[in-house]
């Protein structure tokens, strides 16, 4: 197994880790363990590298060693809950060129994920509308939703590149945590309605989406995991990843 870079191991590597590995992969699971029990008790805003590091037991230079700032922690954070998941958006993209289809079992997916932790990702969702929209943890998370929307897009007629482009960041918006905050807690939606209305959301954009009725309909790329950064544990959903009960 390999240390990623979210302080998690890899579960599929035979790799055993040296004493070096085990160490850092110890030191950045002990970071993210403190800084979440910090987030629940106190908030993002309130949380700083230097409380961090004395709850840790550790200097300020340490945690800085491997998380520059806390957003950085924050986003590693969220990989990590990804990862525990077991989310896998490849799969499901490699078993359908359909991609309403496609968008709405990963939206499924992530939902039941989120149902299973709900305190825990509410508090990551909030930490990321303080952190703001020009944060690491919300610029990973849109990269990632914004490849699994060009994936599962990739068999659609062709259209110019501003249009898809538009598509792309509309459908990746739709799946993104503040949307779905924003339904659950914002208007008190059920689950199931949420998901709907934004099962709902993601059809009508994707069948408003300009095209050309000429345009052959294209052969989806091949899938692969540099192309879904949404599967590498550093780079997932985190929002992918991060859906609410």
């Amino acid at each position: 197994m390999v240390d990623t870079a979210d302080g998690h191991v890899g579960a599929n590597d035979a790799h055993v880790l040296t004493l070096r590995e085990e160490q850092v992969h110890l030191t950045k699971t002990r970071i993210l363990s403190v800084f979440e029990s910090e987030l629940n008790s106190k908030g993002y805003d309130k949380v700083s590298i230097r409380s961090l590091a004395k709850l840790a037991g550790m200097s300020v230079s340490t945690v800085c060693r491997y998380y520059p700032d806390k957003e950085a922690i924050l986003a590693a954070l969220i990989a990590s809950l990804q990862s525990e998941g077991g989310f896998d958006p490849q799969s499901i993209l490699a078993s359908t060129r359909e991609p309403v289809e496609a968008l709405t079992k990963i939206l499924g997916t992530m939902w039941d994920y989120g149902g299973q932790r709900t305190s825990r990702v509410k508090t990551l969702v909030e930490a990321l509308a303080v952190a703001g929209g020009v944060a690491e943890a919300s610029a990973s998370i849109h990269r990632s939703l914004g490849s699994l929307a060009a994936e599962a897009l990739s068999s659609m007629p062709e259209m110019s590149d501003a249009e898809a482009k538009k598509l792309q960041s509309t459908v990746a918006m739709l799946m993104g945590p503040q949307t779905w905050y924003t339904l659950r807690f914002g208007y008190g939606l059920s689950r199931d309605d949420a998901q709907s209305a934004t099962s709902g959301a993601l059809k009508a954009v994707i069948g408003s989406a300009p095209h050309s009725i000429e345009s052959p309909v294209r052969e989806p790329r091949a899938r692969t995991e540099s192309q879904v950064p949404g599967v590498e544990l550093t780079e997932r959903f985190p929002g992918a990843a991060l859906p609410v009960e």
